[in-house]
C-alpha cells in the first residue's frame, strides 16, 4: 500500500479489498488498476467515500456488480471501470437493479456531479439509441470493446457539450450507426478533438460526412482496421484542416492519393498503409512541401499501389530538400525508383524507416548508414541493394531491429551491426563472419535474433560466440560452413532456437551445447556430423519441441534419454546409421500423447507431432507402447530392418495422416485396428512379408495399390489379387464318355483363362519384384498453413514472422518461432 496526499494506491494485494477501506471518508484518490491479485467483489462500503475524486478499478480481477450509485460520489471527476464488470447495482447494497447507463443518464439533474472522465471499455455493454450517457461535464468518454451494433448517432445526439475525446474502438459499429448524409450541415460536437472509430465494421464513405458535419476541429482521427471502400471525399481535407494525426490504414480505400492532404499543414502523422491507393507519391510531397508549418513527422504509405519519385523540377532547380523532417517513414511495397532516393539523406531524425520491396536497385549511400545511428527500426529488405556494408565505428544506442534480407549485400558482416536487437540478413551474398565476431573490442550487444541463412558464408565457424551470449535465435541454414561446431556455442545459454541445417559441418556435437538448456528448436540436419547421439540432449534440453538430426552420419543406438523430451513434437533422426531397437519408453513423449486440433502441415516432413526414424539400420519390433502416442500425425519407420508383426496398438493413433512402414521385414497380417484411422491420407506398407487379407475399412480400400505391393501373400482390395475365399469354385457337371455336355466348350475356355491369368499374374508380380524401381515417395518442402493475420501485431514481430514464411524450410518451425519471437521482441 502506498499513501500519498489524500490518496491511496494499493500495490500487489493478494486478497479481497478490505471493507474497512470504506471508513476512509476523506479519501480523494484510489487506484487499484492492473492489480490482478485483487479478487472478489467490490465492497459496498466504497460508496461511503464521498470525497473521492479519482477511482480506478480498471483491468483488475474484481467481479460482480458495481455496488454504488455514482451520485453517492458527488466530487468524482475520473471513473475508470474498464474490464469485465457487471455494470448493474448490487441488490445486497441497493434494493433495485438498474442499468448503469440509465443511472448515468439521469445524473445531469444532480448539480453537484463533476464527472470529467468515464472509461467503461470491455464490459459487454449493449447500448441502444434510446439509452446513452448525457453528462454535461464529461470531457473523455471511452466505450471501446462494447456492443453498440444497435446504436445510432442521430442528429440531436450530444454526449456532452465539453466532450473532447471519444473512443469507440471495436464496438461493431456499421454505416447504419451514422445517419448523416452528404447534404447534412449539422455541427454538434464542435469541442471534439480526438475520435477513435477503429476496428469496427464501417464500409462506405458516409462516415466521413458524419465526421466533418459533427466536428471540424479534430486533432486526431482513427479509422484503421475497418472495411472502408471507395474514395475519400474531396471535401474532407478542406474541412478537416486542423488534423494532426489521421490513421486510415488496413481498409480497402481506392483511388489516387488526394492532393488536398498536401494542404493540411497541421499534419504530424499520416497512416495510409494496407489499402489500394494508387498514384504518385509526388502529388502528396509536392503539395505538402510548400506548407508553412511543415510539422509532418510520420508518413506511412506502405502496401498500396503507389509509384513515382520526387518531381524532377524540384530536384533540378534547388537540389530539393524536404521542408519537413520525418521521424518515421514507411513506403513498403511502393515502387518508387530504381536508384536510392537521394532526399532520404536529408532526414537525419529518422527513428523508423521501412522502404522494403520498393524496387531499389542501387548501393546504399554512406550517409544513410550514418543517419541510422539513432534508429529504432530499419527495414530495407526485398530490394536489390548491392555492395559491402562498411564497418562503421559509431554506436547504435537504440539497439534497432534491422531487416536487410533478400538483397545482394556481399563481403563480411560488419561488427557494428552487433549492436542491433534483431538482425535479419538472410538471402544475401555475405561470405564470412570474421570481422563480425572476431573484433578485438566488440561493442556491447543486446542481439536477440541473428538470421544469416541462405548466404555464402564459408569456412569454419568462429570460436567466439561468447560475444553474442544474449542470442535467443540463431539461424545459419544453407551456407557453406565446414569444420567442427565450436565449443563457445555452449556459452549461448539463452538460446531457444539453433538452426545449422544444410552445411558441411563435421565432427561430433560439442558437449558444451548441454549448457543450452532453454533450447526449444535444435536442427543440425543435412551436415556431416558423426558419432553417437549425445545422451545430454535428453538430459539437459528438456524444453525441446523440435529436434532434427537427419541426413548426417550418426551411429549407435537411439539413447533412451531422448524419452526425457516430454515436450517434443517433431523428432527426425532419419537418414543416419543408427542401429539396434526403437526405445520402448515412447509413452514419455507427453506432447505426442495428446490429441490436438492443430493438424500441422500438408506434407509429413513439414508436420509437428511427427516421428521420422526412416533410412537407418534399426532392428527389432515396433514397441507396443507406440499406441500411447495418440496425438501423432506422421510416423515414418521405412527403410530399416525392423521385423515382427505390426502391433495392433498402432490402430490407437487415430490422428495419423501419414504412416510409412515400407521396406522392412514385417510379417503376419495387417492388424484390423488400422482401419480405425479414418484420417489416413498416406499409407505405405510395401516391400515387407505381410500376408492375408487387407482389412476392410473406410480408408484402406481407397488407397493406391502401390501402398501394399511387394508383399507376396497379401490379397484383397485395393490389390487385384483376390483372396482364395473370394474365388467361387467351378464344378462342371460330369458328361458321358461318348458325349459332351453343352457347356463343355465354356468350361474348357474357363480353365484355359485361369491358367493364363495365373501365369501372367505370377510373372507380373515377380517382374515387379525383380525390376523394382527406387523408392518413389520423395520428401519435398512445402509451406505451412498461413499464420493468422498479423496485420495488428507489433511491426517487428510481424516482419520477423513474414520473413520466416519466405523460407520454405521454416514452415516446419513456424509455431515454435512464433512463440519465441512473441516473447522476446520489445517493440520500439
Amino acid at each position: 500500500m502506498r499513501k500519498g496526499s489524500g490518496g491511496i494506491e494499493l500495490v500487489a494485494m493478494r486478497e479481497k479489498i478490505p471493507p474497512q477501506l470504506g471508513n476512509l471518508t476523506r479519501l480523494r484518490y484510489l487506484n487499484l488498476r492492473e492489480n490482478t491479485n485483487i479478487i472478489g467483489e467490490i465492497p459496498c462500503q466504497l460508496r461511503n467515500l464521498s470525497q473521492l475524486q479519482h477511482l480506478d478499478l480498471g483491468k483488475t480481477s474484481l467481479s460482480g456488480a458495481i455496488p454504488f450509485h455514482v451520485g453517492n460520489l458527488p466530487f468524482l471527476q475520473t471513473l475508470k471501470l474498464d474490464g469485465n464488470f457487471d455494470l448493474t447495482f448490487n441488490k445486497s447494497c441497493l434494493e433495485r437493479t438498474i442499468s448503469s447507463f440509465w443511472l448515468v443518464a439521469s445524473l445531469p439533474a444532480n448539480n453537484h456531479l463533476n464527472l470529467q472522465e468515464l472509461h467503461l471499455s470491455q464490459n459487454n455493454i449493449v447500448l441502444s439509441s434510446h439509452v446513452y450517457p448525457n453528462i454535461p461535464s464529461l470531457v473523455i468518454l471511452d466505450l471501446s470493446h462494447n456492443n453498440l451494433t444497435s446504436f445510432q448517432f442521430i442528429g440531436n445526439l450530444t454526449f456532452s457539450t465539453k466532450l473532447q475525446e471519444l473512443y469507440l474502438t471495436s464496438c461493431s459499429l456499421t454505416n447504419k450507426s451514422f445517419l448523416v448524409s452528404s447534404t447534412s450541415t449539422f455541427k454538434f460536437l464542435s469541442s471534439l478533438l480526438i475520435l477513435d472509430l477503429s476496428s469496427n465494421l464501417l464500409r462506405s464513405s458516409e462516415v466521413f460526412f458524419w465526421i466533418f458535419n459533427f466536428t471540424t476541429d479534430l486533432h486526431s482521427l482513427e479509422l484503421y482496421d475497418n472495411l472502408l471502400k471507395g474514395r475519400i471525399p474531396d471535401g474532407f481535407g478542406k474541412v478537416m484542416n486542423s488534423l494532426e494525426n489521421i490513421d486510415l490504414s488496413q481498409n480497402h480505400l481506392q483511388g489516387e492519393i488526394s492532393s488536398f492532404f498536401g494542404n493540411m499543414c497541421t499534419l504530424e502523422a499520416l497512416y495510409f498503409s494496407n489499402n489500394n491507393l494508387s498514384g504518385e507519391v509526388s502529388n502528396f510531397i509536392e503539395n505538402y512541401s510548400w506548407c508553412n508549418k511543415n510539422k509532418l513527422r510520420i508518413l506511412d504509405l506502405s502496401y498500396n499501389r503507389i509509384t513515382g519519385m520526387i518531381p524532377k523540377r524540384i530536384c533540378l532547380l534547388s537540389r530539393w530538400v524536404p521542408p519537413f523532417q520525418l521521424t518515421s517513414l514507411k513506403l513498403a511495397s511502393c515502387k518508387l525508383v530504381s536508384s536510392f532516393p537521394s532526399w532520404l539523406k536529408t532526414h537525419r531524425s529518422l527513428l523508423k524507416l521501412d522502404i522494403s520491396d520498393a524496387g531499389i536497385n542501387d548501393y546504399v549511400p554512406e550517409l544513410i548508414w550514418n543517419n541510422s545511428q539513432y534508429m529504432l527500426f530499419m527495414n530495407m529488405s526485398h530490394n536489390n541493394l548491392r555492395g559491402t556494408i562498411p564497418n562503421f565505428s559509431f554506436q547504435l544506442p537504440q539497439n534497432p531491429a534491422i531487416f536487410l534480407n533478400s538483397n545482394q549485400f556481399e563481403g563480411g558482416v560488419p561488427s557494428f551491426l552487433l549492436q542491433s536487437s534483431h538482425l535479419i540478413l538472410f538471402e544475401n551474398k555475405f561470405s564470412h563472419l570474421f570481422s563480425f565476431l572476431r573484433d578485438k573490442n566488440p561493442p556491447p550487444t543486446k542481439l536477440a535474433t541473428l538470421d544469416l541463412s541462405n548466404n555464402q558464408i564459408e569456412g569454419q565457424l568462429p570460436n567466439c560466440w561468447n560475444s553474442v551470449n544474449t542470442l535467443f535465435f540463431l539461424d545459419l541454414t544453407n551456407n557453406k560452413l565446414s569444420g567442427k561446431n565450436p565449443q563457445s556455442m555452449g556459452t549461448l545459454v539463452k538460446l531457444e532456437a539453433l538452426v545449422l541445417r544444410n552445411n558441411s559441418l563435421n565432427g561430433d556435437l560439442p558437449s558444451t551445447l548441454k549448457n543450452c538448456r532453454n533450447l526449444m528448436l535444435l536442427d543440425v540436419s543435412e551436415n556431416l556430423v558423426y558419432g553417437s547421439i549425445p545422451t545430454w540432449i535428453g538430459e539437459n534440453m528438456q524444453q525441446l519441441i523440435i529436434l532434427s538430426m537427419k541426413w548426417n552420419h550418426f551411429s549407435g543406438n537411439i539413447p533412451i534419454h531422448l524419452c526425457y523430451l516430454r515436450k517434443i513434437q517433431l523428432l527426425d533422426l532419419s537418414r543416419n546409421n543408427l542401429s539396434e531397437g526403437i526405445p520402448t519408453c515412447l509413452e514419455n513423449f507427453t506432447s505426442l500423447s495428446e490429441k490436438s486440433m492443430e493438424r500441422g502441415f500438408k506434407h509429413p516432413e513439414m508436420r509437428l507431432k511427427s516421428i521420422d526414424l526412416s533410412s537407418n539400420n534399426l532392428t527389432g519390433e515396433i514397441p507396443q507402447k507406440i499406441g500411447y502416442l495418440v496425438g501423432l500425425v506422421s510416423l515414418n519407420l521405412s527403410r530399416n530392418n525392423l521385423s515382427g508383426e505390426i502391433p495392433s496398438e498402432i490402430g490407437n493413433l487415430v490422428s495419423l495422416d501419414f504412416l510409412d512402414l515400407s521396406r522392412n521385414h514385417f510379417f503376419g497380417k495387417i492388424p484390423s485396428t488400422l482401419s480405425r484411422i479414418d484420417r489416413l491420407e498416406v499409407l505405405d506398407l510395401s516391400n515387407n512379408s505381410l500376408s492375408g487379407r487387407i482389412p476392410f475399412g473406410r480408408q484402406l480400400q481407397t488407397l493406391d495399390p502401390s501402398s501394399f505391393e511387394g508383399n507376396l501373400d497379401l490379397c484383397g482390395e485395393p490389390l487385384e489379387k483376390k483372396c482364395l475365399e473370394d474365388v467361387t469354385p467351378v464344378n462342371p457337371r460330369g458328361s458321358e464318355i461318348h458325349g459332351e455336355d453343352d457347356n463343355s466348350v465354356f468350361h474348357e475356355g474357363y480353365y484355359m483363362f485361369l491358367g493364363t491369368s495365373y501365369f501372367t499374374g505370377f510373372w507380373g508380380l515377380l517382374g515387379q519384384i525383380l525390376l523394382w524401381r527406387p523408392w518413389r515417395i520423395a520428401y519435398i518442402s512445402s509451406q505451412c498453413d498461413k499464420v493468422p493475420n498479423v496485420a495488428q501485431t507489433p511491426e517487428v514481430y510481424s516482419i520477423l514472422i513474414a520473413s520466416i514464411e519466405l523460407q520454405e524450410w521454416k514452415g516446419t518451425y513456424s509455431v515454435v518461432l512464433e512463440y519465441i519471437m512473441t516473447s522476446k521482441i520489445i517493440v520500439p
